[in-house]
């Protein structure tokens, strides 16, 4: 469970389960219930957080709201536009037409971005009433289902509520990476006493040192690499000017472009 922050996603607690079965999720999230207390998440305690946003997966969001049966579970744009996309282009579904494809998916991702309640409704009766969509009831069978969760997905019903303009849950894409690649130093676990270790001994000086590192100011290893060169590096560079403020930086020796 994560959250966003200046310091990009922090975590806010880890569930290690052998299976995603509804039951073992509804079980962590108890189980870490217990460890945040009533003074978790900003003196909400039992309440949760106010708003938690997930992918299209039913046994985690029932899980979800087994627990915290009074917060606002949304839906991550990203992966309702990618489910809708794969739908569409799956040959089962008989569109067989590219450019029927391309227009069936603008469509619905109108109305996924719809500013106001009153150009969500225009843009869902377009749709059913368009002569493309028309030709695919199985499409049309598809948004009819995903009608019933609009207020989830739909950005005109999320207006106000406090997500400071986090439409999706990519934060906890790029910490799985950020978990493998910098706490796990890409080495495989072999059994869950070795995985539960590394979590705990690593998991929590990973992220201290990054917030040190953004409260004295200190730029990331990644930052600084795309800022600057090594000396040997100068050395060997050439540089022209192709207009008032645009450079090519040439390598001599690797032989490639630096921008």
């Amino acid at each position: 469970m994560l959250t966003h922050s200046f310091a990009g996603a922090l975590p806010l607690g880890i569930i290690i389960t052998s299976t995603e079965k509804e039951g073992a999720v509804v079980l962590g999230l108890r189980l870490l219930l217990e460890i945040v207390g009533e003074n978790g998440f900003y003196g909400r305690g039992h309440l949760g957080p106010q708003v938690i946003m997930t992918d299209n997966c039913s046994s985690e969001r029932n899980a979800i709201l087994e627990v915290f049966p009074h917060i606002v579970l949304l839906l991550c744009t990203f992966h309702i536009l990618q489910a809708a996309w794969r739908y569409i282009w799956d040959n089962k579904h008989k569109v067989t037409n590219k450019q029927h494809k391309l227009h069936v998916y603008s469509k619905f991702k109108r109305m996924v971005y719809a500013q106001s309640e009153e150009n969500f409704d225009k843009e869902y009766n377009d749709f059913r009433e368009d002569t493309i969509c028309k030709l695919y009831p199985r499409i049309q069978k598809y948004v009819f289902k995903l009608m019933k969760l609009k207020h989830d997905w739909a950005h005109c019903f999320r207006k106000e509520l406090r997500i400071r303009g986090n439409n999706t849950n990519n934060y906890a894409e790029a910490t799985m990476c950020i978990l493998k690649d910098k706490i796990f130093d890409r080495k495989k676990t072999f059994n869950i006493v070795q995985l539960v270790e590394f979590i705990v001994t690593r998991v929590d000086k990973y992220f201290e040192r990054k917030l040190i590192d953004l409260a004295v100011g200190k730029s990331n290893s990644f930052q600084l690499q795309a800022r600057y060169h090594l000396r040997d590096d100068i050395n060997g560079m050439k540089i022209e000017t192709i207009d008032d403020g645009t450079y090519k930086v040439t390598n001599e020796k690797k032989n490639r472009i630096l921008r």
